[in-house]
């Protein structure tokens, strides 16, 4: 279970500093100015809604690996369990402590 404040989130590009926020809960306020500035807020915003899908995606993907093994295919599951394995640290960084 995420220990993260429950999406969606959204960003208020309209003020400085950028809030994100889900619902009326302050979750980051962005301080710099720049080129980036929108765009690094938006992927914060995006960050609950990214990590779900990249948690089903792991399982599908590590679902897809275990039938082609299953099928002697190992020469095609090999990629794609490497791309499970890349996928668990991704995620394993975002909700660890």
């Amino acid at each position: 279970m995420s220990k993260h404040t429950p999406g969606p989130w959204s960003a208020d590009l309209s003020v400085r500093p950028i809030i994100i926020q889900s619902d009326h809960l302050l979750i980051a306020d962005i301080m710099t100015q720049g080129r980036e500035t929108e765009h690094n807020a938006r992927l914060i915003a995006a960050a609950p809604k990214l990590l779900a899908v990249l948690e089903v995606t792991t399982a599908m993907l590590a679902f897809e690996a275990k039938c082609l093994e299953d099928r002697g295919e190992q020469d095609k599951a090999v990629p794609v369990r490497g791309q499970v394995e890349v996928a668990r640290a991704a995620i394993k960084a975002a909700t660890s402590e």
